[in-house]
């Protein structure tokens, strides 16, 4: 079985161990963390090898992107080092710049 990426699910748990999380939004945060779950749960299940009842779906991936940032924190820089990496794993020749703006 192909382990699939789960990016999100490490961002899903941190928020819930935040203390900083209003207690109101707790029950929600939860809920994205069950429904995540349940979704990769999903995943895992299909098991269609030979591919007989599959549809040809034509699709665009780019080749080359580039992503303009104004300000580049650590966790935006951390996303973009995450979604370089998913482009790389579906396009392996692919290229990712990130472009900052710098003001003097």
């Amino acid at each position: 079985m192909i382990k699939l990426p789960t990016p999100h699910h490490d961002k899903l748990i941190a928020c819930l161990k935040n203390p900083s999380l209003p207690s109101a939004d707790k029950e929600r945060v939860q809920e994205a963390i069950n429904q995540y779950q349940k979704w990769i749960q999903e995943l895992n299940l299909v098991e269609n090898s030979d591919f007989t009842n599959s549809k040809i779906l034509e699709s665009h991936l780019g080749y080359v992107c580039a992503e303009c940032k104004t300000n580049l924190d650590k966790t935006m820089f951390q996303e973009v080092v995450a979604t370089s990496r998913d482009l790389k794993i579906a396009v392996p020749s692919s290229l990712y710049f990130l472009v900052c703006e710098s003001f003097s």
